[in-house]
């Protein structure tokens, strides 16, 4: 069975005018040519400034390319770094309501579906409490389920592990493992890359705006990712530990 793009990026250029400075323009992205399939979980990573989020912010449709061709298979969810810049409700449930009001599901679909995502993301107890009092684990879990709720098929995680304690980042990769399991494709930003290495299917790595390494994990850490800003993942026996669990 041939596998189905989710994303295909061709020939893909992002440039800022910079007037004030000695570059007239700069080039953020440089002929970027991607195809991301159904199902995948990727890594990208890369210094800062590297492009990485700028990459995303055009797939998820929240900033416009110069130039280039990009096409997007279903609905995209971009889960940011700071859930507090997302978190939209009063509590976890009108949160999560506003996505699918938006969307407008029916009605009598918006409980059923806002309960689903409350118990997978383990926030049904706090349902009715204020948002603004969650611990930072549980707005980040928040952020995922009104994500979820609207059923992406591709699915953006911008440095999901910031800010986050060990038994915050567990609760993130088995959140992210569930979403792999059903069938989701996964983006991951991230410079923490022990902590869900052993999670992707591929690793990308961005360096001035060009990708410079896109293969299998194992084949990076063979690499020397130190030379593109990348911190290499340190004492380790077996690939599968690099992911907190």
């Amino acid at each position: 069975m041939n596998k189905k793009p989710a994303v295909f990026i061709s020939n893909l250029t992002k440039t800022f005018e910079m007037p004030q400075e000695s570059v007239a323009v700069f080039c953020a992205l440089d002929n970027i040519n991607l195809t991301i399939f159904e199902n995948e979980t990727i890594i990208i990573a890369g210094a800062n400034g590297a492009g990485k989020t700028l990459l995303m912010n055009i797939i998820a449709g929240l900033e416009p390319s110069t130039s280039g061709e990009i096409q997007i298979s279903g609905r995209v969810g971009l889960i940011f770094q700071d859930a507090d810049s997302q978190i939209l409700g009063e509590t976890p449930r009108e949160d999560i309501e506003f996505g699918l009001k938006n969307l407008k599901i029916p009605k009598e679909q918006i409980k059923e579906k806002v309960d689903t995502v409350l118990k997978i993301t383990g926030l049904l107890e706090k349902s009715d409490s204020p948002a603004r009092f969650l611990s930072g684990g549980e707005k980040k879990r928040l952020s995922i389920a009104s994500i979820i709720a609207m059923e992406p098929q591709t699915i953006i995680f911008d440095e999901p592990f910031a800010n986050l304690d060990y038994d915050g980042i567990v609760q993130i990769n088995r959140l992210i493992a569930d979403i792999k399991a059903d069938g989701k494709t996964i983006i991951i930003l991230t410079h923490e890359i022990e902590k869900c290495f052993a999670i992707a299917s591929r690793f990308i790595v961005l360096s001035k705006g060009k990708i410079v390494f896109d293969g299998a994990p194992q084949d990076a850490l063979k690499d020397k990712l130190e030379k593109w800003g990348i911190k290499t993942p340190g004492n380790y026996i077996k690939f599968e530990e690099l992911m907190w669990k």
